[in-house]
């Protein structure tokens, strides 16, 4: 899968990747980057406002794609369920 990028203003950066251990994200934001494996501490790095425009693309972007993880997830579990013995 190649290197998927968020863009925000204020000079916040996200690329996120996937590798044989699950999705990971790199931030960049204040002339530092974080690596994480878990969204939740990604967004406390970024430490936008709760109200922010910038947030609230940032929560839906991730959103799709841990949405889209599910669905490839489901998926392949089906296929394997699915072949003989």
């Amino acid at each position: 899968m190649a290197t998927q990028k968020l863009d925000l203003k204020g000079g916040i950066l996200i690329e996120t990747r996937r590798d044989h251990n699950g999705r990971y994200w790199t931030g960049y934001a204040r002339n530092c980057s974080m690596y994480f494996r878990d969204p939740k501490e990604l967004v406390r790095f970024l430490s936008l406002y709760s109200s922010s425009e910038r947030k609230e693309k940032l929560l839906a972007w991730l959103d799709e794609l841990l949405e889209y993880d599910s669905r490839k997830r489901d998926t392949s579990h089906e296929d394997r369920a699915q072949q003989p013995g």
